[in-house]
């Protein structure tokens, strides 16, 4: 009911010339649970001995990507680390209750930091991880200029070079990646790209793609071709004995390829995408070749 006196080195208070009665008392310190009691002075001088237990605090942190759990985040709290369970979550006890910084990271995701304030108490904490991705970006030359329209797939997806020979495939996880660059007309080119490092950019020459020089078979003299003009398709009549066929333009550049595994008689040939101009359509058996001129017009 007095003045309050703190402890000594001891762990000792006295209190002096009270009167003999009862009396109220409490024991409290920061960073510990207090306590109250009574102690009854009527018969004379006593002794109370009381123990006080740290206020102590807890953090529960919950680690999402993609708004599922997310296991083994590494989590730390001051100089305290633990990785996160199946659910997601780590839970840190016994902190004194203060403001702590803390970090999340996990490899492939981009890492977190914050404060937690644990002055109050018991808290819980949600972190959302973003993957950490990256992207390939792939300049395809041909002859020392860009080369536009060619296509560049990699890791399932497919992108097509823009005026400038440029193409950028992004949202990759940081790993290694095959990539296969084509277009009709040229020699494929294909290479790996090691993107755990970050962006990365490629750069890419194709080569124009010749077409063989066609030689007079007399096997293949009964092979025609329908219509002639054609628009959209062209008919390869009388084509059992050609095992293969290729289209190419006047200049000799490779358009178009095709098999005949089976013998079919009659061959059909997609011509979407050729423009107006004239072609050469060259089949093949036992090593033998013929060419036929064909007109294309829309």
């Amino acid at each position: 009911g007095g003045t309050p006196i703190p402890t000594n080195t001891d762990g000792e208070a006295v209190f002096e010339g009270l009167e003999k009665q009862e009396y109220a008392y409490t024991v409290t310190k920061a960073g510990y649970k207090g306590k109250s009691g009574k102690v009854d002075l009527t018969a004379g001088d006593q002794t109370v001995s009381e123990t006080l237990e740290r206020d102590l605090a807890s953090v529960t942190f919950t680690v999402l990507a993609g708004g599922k759990a997310l296991a083994e985040a590494i989590v730390t709290v001051g100089s305290a680390t633990m990785p996160t369970n199946a659910e997601g979550k780590a839970v840190f006890e016994g902190f004194e209750k203060q403001e702590y910084v803390y970090t999340v990271a996990k490899a492939g995701y981009k890492g977190k930091s914050s404060k937690v304030n644990l002055t109050a108490g018991d808290q819980a904490v949600t972190v959302e991880l973003e993957k950490s991705l990256a992207h390939a970006s792939f300049a395809v030359l041909a002859g020392g200029k860009p080369l536009a329209g060619a296509s560049i797939a990699m890791g399932g997806v497919t992108v097509q070079t823009n005026a400038e020979g440029k193409a950028i495939l992004e949202g990759f996880e940081k790993s290694e990646y095959d990539y296969t660059v084509t277009k009709a007309g040229y020699k494929s080119a294909s290479g790996r790209v090691n993107l755990t490092a970050g962006d990365q950019t490629v750069s890419v020459v194709l080569e124009k793609q010749e077409a063989p020089t066609p030689v007079e078979s007399v096997v293949l003299r009964q092979v025609t071709v329908r219509p002639n003009p054609a628009t959209t398709e062209l008919y390869v009549d009388n084509a059992t004995d050609v095992e293969r066929l290729w289209v190419a333009s006047v200049s000799g550049v490779e358009l178009l390829r095709r098999e005949n595994p089976r013998g079919e008689q009659t061959l059909r040939v997609s011509l979407a995408g050729f423009a107006e101009g004239a072609y050469v359509l060259v089949v093949e058996s036992r090593g033998e070749r013929r060419a036929l001129r064909f007109v294309v017009r829309h």
